[in-house]
């Protein structure tokens, strides 16, 4: 790591910069000013430490200012960056401009709306930030596409999680793409005003997408394959369904689906290929640079700018900008480089999984393939290739498995072999894209090439659901912490620094490692194995309750057809729930008992009171059904927590906290507050 960062000066800045962008988000903003004057300040102090002590502290000065200078950048980029959404209060009239084509979903049209301004009769305000609109399917919204400002009439709502446990953070998700509203549209709430008039790069590129989406079309390019082939070329992945992205999750080939390092190589080899004849004519080395940076950018644009392809396109520039030159290739420097542009123009690019994973992969081929390489040697030439191949996969495996389980918690036992067979069949398809496209204009080639595409995405397609169709080819995990992950990639830098080094000392630090790791494993174990849990969850105007015990739950609800899996599964795979049992319920009067001693818990919903004797109870779900009167319900039904469950109208909640507002029962909504957990 020290000759690394030694002979790739870029990389002991880029450090720092991260650093900034990642304790950007830790500190309030901080004024502009008070950066300036800390930079003035530090560099002062630094040079009369170096005048005091001579020369020879010059040189560690000005890498210390440099460091420091790269740090703050980072950190005032990310608080640059940084936008808080305003809160509406009431509807307002607002002008957008739609980003994107509209994506259908089941029930409505979702279009990305980027806010520009608020009128109102006495001046216009400037928005900043993009929403999610949601219409209903019409002719009107077919015109809609990027570049088309529309009118609304809405009162946009800040995006929200629902409270639920270990559900998805949706909310920081969307933020991290610059998404802060989300609101539904009624045909008579939206108008169009008309098409920009501004030539924009990236809104006649999605148009070219959509363009050769409808070629894909026409070819007889459709259903799963024609979702699976826009991803591989055109990085969009909005038609894939659940179960074939599922498929291509568990053969641990999710990364051919994202356009990266692969796809833009075997263009940029095209593209050198086809340039080649320019080096005989005077300045063709030149024009070759010219048309290669057009060509990956172009490219790179058309497919989305995602972090994988933006790492991707910048790496081949510098190393097309060190072949005009006759410069060496230092890789490790255009990594650095890469990742300081993506997060100099968007520093929320940190959070986003793409990015990390990307960088991640390309740095574990890079320092592990030569490592993983030279385990096995292989004379013949042919089996060579197929070895170098799966050295990358291992490489490339072996260091993004510990995000990859933080992240998704599972690792895919056949990505070896998914690997060996697919990576081939991708790049052939690659070659496939670049020939369909130069063959478009002539319908009868560009028919069968779309022939052969659908075919090989077929196979492919067929390899990812035989894949997913095996129990185990899935290795899954219970939840996997920060403290995990930093164990994990601490274990790794150890087994690699002893294998250069091959100090014995590292290898009794493994061993600590690896004890300490497993002990914390065993007493968590033992700990979810002795926990009770109860959950209320925030399920959307339907009510759903989870009790577990050690590893064994149950799930409540009456309505039979709610997909309760997209709530529970989260807190079976952080705590490792398997055991499901089922809960004794009496349909007839539409109340359920469950739990016993001191963890028993009532679903509430008649419309009557009880005529037994006072019940008691640790838990009582209040539901729609529930009587009005709250105080004779609490005097039948003793209970230490009450709990409204989604089915709960506002005007109800309101009217039950107003009476027992002079007690000391307390209602947790969870359409309010979040899931009771």
């Amino acid at each position: 790591m020290q000759e690394i960062i030694r002979n790739n000066p870029f990389v002991r800045l880029v450090f720092p910069f991260i650093l900034g962008v990642c304790s950007g988000s830790l500190f309030s903003a901080l004024d502009e000013t008070f950066l300036f004057y800390a930079l003035i300040i530090a560099f002062s102090a630094l040079t009369l430490l170096s005048l005091f002590y001579k020369i020879r502290f010059f040189k560690p000065t000005i890498n210390f200012f440099l460091i420091f200078i790269f740090y703050v950048l980072g950190l005032y980029q990310f608080q640059r960056e940084q936008y808080e959404p305003v809160e509406f209060k009431n509807q307002e009239v607002i002008v957008g401009q739609v980003i994107d084509y509209p994506d259908s979903t089941k029930s409505a049209l979702k279009v990305n709306v980027k806010l520009i301004e608020k009128i109102t009769d006495s001046l216009n305000t400037e928005l900043r930030g993009n929403a999610i609109a949601y219409l209903r399917p019409s002719d009107k919204a077919k015109e809609l596409m990027p570049g088309t400002y529309i009118t609304l009439k809405v009162r946009p709502q800040q995006i929200t999680n629902m409270g639920n446990p270990y559900e998805f953070d949706y909310k920081s998700w969307a933020a991290n793409n610059h998404y802060y509203y989300s609101f539904f549209l009624k045909e008579s709430d939206w108008f169009i005003i008309g098409q920009s008039t501004d030539f924009s790069l990236i809104f006649t590129l999605k148009k070219l997408r959509r363009n050769l989406l409808n070629h894909y079309k026409r070819v007889g390019i459709s259903n799963d394959e024609l979702s699976v082939f826009s991803a591989l070329t055109l990085g969009d992945k909005s038609m894939l369904e659940g179960d074939l992205r599922k498929g291509f999750a568990a053969a641990g080939l999710m990364h051919v689906l994202a356009v990266s390092g692969l796809h833009v190589g075997i263009i940029y080899l095209v593209v050198r290929l086809i340039c080649s004849a320019l080096l005989k004519i005077k300045y063709g080395r030149f024009l070759r640079f010219i048309i290669s940076i057009i060509v990956l950018w172009g490219y790179a644009t058309l497919t989305g700018l995602s972090p994988s392809v933006t790492r991707a396109a910048t790496m081949f520039s510098v190393f097309v900008l060190g072949d005009l030159f006759g410069r060496r290739y230092a890789v490790y420097n255009s990594i650095a480089l890469a990742a300081f542009v993506l997060l100099f123009y968007d520093p929320h690019l940190i959070m986003n999984v793409g990015f990390q994973m990307s960088f991640l992969a390309v740095f574990g081929i890079v320092a592990f393939y030569p490592i993983v390489y030279k385990w096995i040697f292989v004379p013949n030439k042919l089996i060579d290739k197929l070895w170098q191949l799966i050295a990358v996969s291992i490489a490339a495996q072996l260091i993004t498995t510990p995000l990859s389980l933080y992240y998704f918690n599972q690792f895919p036992l056949f990505f070896l072999l998914s690997n060996i067979l697919m990576i081939p069949l991708v790049t052939v398809l690659m070659y496939l894209f670049i020939v369909f496209i130069i063959t478009i204009p002539i319908p009868v080639i560009s028919s069968k090439i779309g022939w052969c595409i659908s075919s090989l995405t077929e196979v492919m397609n067929s390899f990812a659901q035989w894949v997913n169709s095996i129990d185990w080819a899935v290795y899954k995990v219970a939840d996997v912490t920060i403290y995990h992950v930093v164990m994990l990639y601490g274990l790794l830098g150890i087994v690699t620094y002893f294998g250069f080094r091959t100090n014995y000392k590292f290898l009794k630090l493994t061993f600590i490692f690896l004890i300490v790791y497993v002990g914390f494993d065993v007493v968590r174990n033992y700990q979810f194995q002795n926990l009770n849990r109860f959950v209320v969850f925030n399920s959307y105007n339907q009510p759903l309750w989870f009790l577990s015990s050690g590893n064994r739950y149950t799930i409540g609800s009456p309505n039979q057809d709610l997909q309760s899996a997209r709530y529970v599964q989260p807190i079976l795979q952080a705590y490792n729930i398997n055991q499901k049992v089922n809960c004794d319920r009496d349909e007839k009067i539409d109340i359920s008992f469950f739990g016993k001693g001191d963890y028993t818990g009532i679903f509430y919903n008649l419309d009557y009171f009880p005529n037994s004797d006072t019940l008691h109870c640790r838990w009582l779900i209040l539901s729609e059904n529930t009587p009005g009167d709250i105080l004779k319900l609490i005097s039948k039904v003793n209970a230490t927590f009450l709990i409204a469950d989604a089915t709960v109208p506002d005007y109800k909640l309101a009217d039950w906290r107003k009476v027992l507002k002079n007690t000391n029962k307390k209602i947790h909504s969870v359409t309010e507050n979040g899931a009771f957990f």
